[in-house]
């Protein structure tokens, strides 16, 4: 039985079929059945229903998946325990939403560079929800998103690292007036009900019986604001304090809610993951960055 057989087999559980399996570890389908089928001759089990149209796992089939999965975590733990105190090395794959890839997050990867230069951070973009799959499924080590909207499971560990207040962004020319003013009055260029973010801005909405015309579907801060700025509509986004600062020049901003609606951002893990010594260093120089940056609280 091989390794490379099990990751083949792990490979067909995440991605739900063997073309995609293939296509995810850089091979060919021929070579992933073949191994597949080199572990079941192993093991003198069939571990997939080949009568169906797409071949499904046996009952076997879900168990060796669940071993192989534990099989896996284990060696690839191996080599990080057996380092103990050593130097970091490896590859470390994070996910992060398009709201944190400028400013905090590179600033912190490059200081993570040069303290750890034998490990080599990969970074993918997505959406929350894409992100926290594709953690729980291993495809990644951690990622920085949204906080969950439900509590994560038994499997995932989230860490808030700081909280972002929400603004109603509304043309220049609306300067002075409050958010239900605005929400009322103009139509919502809203963002999409898939991302976290914006399920908390619905949520709100109903929660203050608002209910406004919704006219655009966007995703990205930048092209929200140009929509807003022309006059298009009036827009509900998170923004950090950079992000703020750079949007007053071009729309009038209220905050959502009083108090303001907030959303946490954090770092999502697995709590088995073989990287952990990678993602805790990288969360121990995150949140000594924003202890830094955070003003001193007032004298009472």
């Amino acid at each position: 039985m091989s390794l490379r057989a099990l990751r083949g087999l792990v490979a067909i559980g995440r991605h739900g079929g063997f073309a995609r399996a293939a296509e995810a570890l850089g091979l060919t389908q021929a070579t992933i059945s073949l191994r597949v089928k080199q572990l079941e001759e192993d093991l003198r089990v069939p571990l997939f229903d080949r009568s169906a149209r797409s071949p499904q796992l046996t009952e076997a089939g879900l168990t060796v998946l669940r071993r192989a999965e534990t099989i896996l975590t284990l060696y690839d733990n191996l080599a990080t325990e057996l380092s103990g105190d050593g130097p970091l090395t490896g590859t470390l794959d994070i996910g992060t939403i398009q709201t944190l890839q400028s400013g905090f997050l590179p600033q912190v990867l490059a200081t993570y560079r040069t303290d750890h230069p034998a490990v080599i951070p990969r970074v993918f973009s997505g959406m929350s929800n894409e992100l926290s799959q594709k953690v729980e499924q291993g495809e990644l080590d951690m990622a920085l998103l949204t906080a969950p909207p439900r509590p994560p499971s038994d499997r995932l560990r989230f860490v808030e690292l700081f909280r972002e207040p929400f603004y109603v962004l509304a043309p220049l020319s609306d300067a002075g007036k409050g958010d239900v003013d605005l929400l009322s009055s103009r139509p919502l260029i809203r963002m999409d009900k898939i991302a976290w973010a914006g399920r908390l801005i619905d949520q709100s909405l109903k929660d203050r019986d608002l209910f406004p015309q919704e006219t655009m579907l966007l995703n990205t801060l930048t092209g929200t604001r140009d929509m807003v700025a022309s006059g298009l509509g009036v827009a509900i986004v998170p923004l950090n304090a950079q992000r703020k600062a750079e949007t007053e020049s071009q729309c009038w901003l209220t905050p959502f809610g009083d108090p303001p609606l907030t959303r946490g951002l954090g770092m999502l893990e697995r709590v088995d993951h073989p990287r952990r010594r990678l993602t805790a260093t990288l969360l121990e120089l995150m949140q000594k960055r924003l202890a830094e940056e955070s003003p001193p609280p007032a004298p009472p």
